[in-house]
This record gives structure tokens, sequence and C-alpha cells, in this order.
């Protein structure tokens, strides 16, 4: 059995086995989180070198709230209409250099330097995109010494657990019919492992064994068939 499936939850089909590369990225959005949150943070002003899985995860999973526009980045957050230039405008995006993500939305607006950040090659999906990127634009007012919100997406409370960012990267997973219930009887444990090897089909059946080679007939010992 792949470690892939045993370490999903086990309403998706899993073990519930912690998995400690995705555990690790969990624990480590905590920090862009924090420093988003927690300006005031002796280390907040370093350069933020995180991890691309990371950086990405905790893309997704927030939304600012633009005040002053000093904490949110331009080109990489969600704070349009909550989302990111990169849903609403992704032809714009891919024509913006990597160099240019970390501009801060108080200085992409500052005399339109994110205008002159868009160096790619110009088509007519571009330009279209661009005009409905003005247009969003236009709508933003900053609000100088005020700092700018995070919310996050994940739990009510709209703050970081651990917990969240952890099942977030289960997203996609499909939920195999029953695997919730299996759990929830009063079958031993030993039984209860039994079902779930039989809901991903990993039981050794007679059939198994002698696809494998180690019977040399298929037929079941009790019913002959």
């Amino acid at each position: 059995m792949a470690c892939l499936v045993c370490c999903r939850p086990r309403e998706l089909g899993g073990l519930g086995v912690a998995d400690l590369r995705r555990a690790r990225t969990a624990l480590r959005v905590r920090w862009p989180w924090l420093r988003r949150v927690g300006q005031a943070r002796s280390w907040a002003p370093l350069p933020e070198q995180g991890e691309k899985a990371v950086l990405d995860l905790f893309k997704v999973v927030t939304t600012s709230t633009v005040a002053s526009g000093e904490s949110t980045f331009f080109w990489v957050n969600c704070w349009l209409q909550g989302s990111g230039v990169c849903q609403l405008a992704p032809t714009v995006f891919a024509a913006v250099p990597k160099r240019h993500w970390g501009t801060t939305v108080a200085e992409a607006l500052q005399d339109f330097a994110w205008v002159r950040h868009i160096t790619g090659p110009r088509s007519l999906r571009l330009v279209a995109e661009f005009v409905q990127l003005c247009r969003a634009v236009e709508q933003v007012y900053l609000t100088p010494e005020t700092p700018d919100t995070f919310s996050w997406n994940l739990t009510s409370s709209q703050r970081y657990t651990t917990a969240s960012a952890y099942g977030a990267m289960f997203f996609g997973c499909s939920k195999p019919l029953g695997a919730a219930l299996i759990w929830k009887t009063s079958a031993p444990p030993r039984v209860k492992f039994f079902f779930w090897l039989a809901l991903h089909g990993k039981c050794w059946t007679a059939d198994r064994r002698w696809r494998h080679g180690l019977q040399d007939q298929n037929s079941c010992i009790i019913c002959d068939q």
C-alpha cells in the first residue's frame, strides 16, 4: 500500500498517519502568516526566502484587506475583490518578472509603477486583461498609517491553525464510499483494518494470489468460484 494513501485522513480513505513532509510545510506556513499579521516582530523586516510550496499555500488560503498597502504584495497576494492578480489577469501576471513579485501595493500604486513591471510580449488577450485590471485597481484607495489585515480562509476565526493548513494539502482527494464509517463501528481494530484493506482492494484473495503467481488457480476454496 502506498505511503501516500496511509497518510490521508480517515475520511479520505487513509489511516490518519501524519505525513511529515506535509506537516513540515503546514508548520512553516506560520512564518509568512506571522510576518503579515505581526509587523512589530523584530525579524519581520528581514528578507523573505520561503519555500515555493509554503508561499503558494499561503497565497491560496489567505485574503488581504488593503489599508496602507505596505504589507500586501501587489502581484501575488489575494487583495483585489477577494482574488489575486494571477486569477483576475493571468496573462498580465505571466508577463511580470519574478523580481517584481515582492512589490507591495503601496509601492505598485505610486506613480502607476505596476504598469512598468509588465515587460512580456503584448497580445490582444493581455491588453483586454490589462484594461480589466486597471478598472479594478482604480477602485482601491489606500489609508496611510493603517495596517493591512489578513484573513485565514480555512477557519471560522480567520486565524491560522496548523491543522487547517495540514488539511488544505489534501484538497482534491476523493472520498471512497464508506471510508469514514469503517472507523465508527464497534468492531475490533483488526476487523476495521481488514475492511480498510478490502476497501482499497488489497486483501490477499485467491484471485490476487493467483495473479502474483502464488497459487495455481484463482478459485475460492469455500465457494469454488
